[in-house]
């Protein structure tokens, strides 16, 4: 079935050339090459059985993502699905995979992975191929990039943070606390920003400490995001004139 899905999406990039919608992709998952097609209508990236048995190394952990191939009502059976490593020449990426029971169907790469890979861009009025890359990439200097990454995984999701380490800071004993009156901050993102400090405190970034406390308290200032979220910054300037530089 996915196939057909697969035969429609080569037909439909060969249609449309002048877009140069990249259709196949040499991509290395888990240390391993194979050819991949970029559907940009796919939300998951699939496997199909006899790829992945010639995938050493890898484990499946059972899924209840059902998986509709394009104009079909009846899920195809998976498998399982891994986490692993996608690499093209200049990014790479961790991405989730199924694997479908069925044998020759081919293998299909999600947008959303395509995207982080820098092989399309997608806007509101166009599709195109990204060619060049304009800004900075992480690229494998080392072969074993890939197994570094995947073993371990965990390290490289989220944020980086590091644990069990207090830092000490040399504060002028002599300095007072000073609580530092908060700036106003607009009306209509405010709840973005009390959305951002509960993450902030779920993520562990910031605790809550009880107002009666002599700490330092500094204004917060908000900037608005192209994704219509919002950054918050700390303004220490005040903070910072009680910190003794050490050379």
């Amino acid at each position: 079935m996915f196939q057909v899905m697969m035969n429609i999406c080569t037909q439909l990039a060969m249609a449309h050339r002048h877009h140069s919608l990249q259709v196949l992709s040499k991509s290395t998952v888990g240390g391993h090459a194979f050819p991949i097609i970029v559907n940009i209508g796919a939300t998951v990236n699939i496997i199909d059985s006899n790829t992945f048995k010639k995938m050493k190394g890898i484990t499946l952990k059972p899924t209840k993502v059902k998986a509709y191939p394009f104009t079909h009502s009846e899920a195809v059976s998976v498998k399982g699905k891994f986490e692993s490593v996608i690499e093209t020449k200049s990014r790479y990426a961790t991405s989730t995979f199924f694997v479908l029971n069925e044998a020759q169907t081919g293998c299909l790469l999600s947008a959303e992975t395509a995207q982080e890979l820098g092989v399309i861009t997608l806007q509101l009025s166009k599709l195109s191929e990204k060619t060049d890359v304009q800004r900075p990439v992480l690229r494998s200097h080392s072969p074993d990039i890939s197994h570094i990454l995947l073993k371990f995984q965990d390290v490289f999701k989220g944020l980086s943070k590091l644990k069990g380490y207090t830092v000490k800071l040399n504060i002028d004993e002599n300095a007072i606390p000073q609580a530092q009156p908060q700036r106003r901050v607009p009306f209509h993102v405010r709840s973005k920003v009390k959305t951002s400090i509960k993450e902030l405190v779920q993520d562990e970034i910031i605790e809550p400490v009880p107002e009666t406390s002599p700490w330092w308290v500094s204004p917060i200032i908000v900037v608005p995001k192209k994704d219509n979220s919002v950054c918050l910054y700390i303004n220490m300037r005040m903070s910072n004139k009680a910190i003794k530089r050490v050379r």
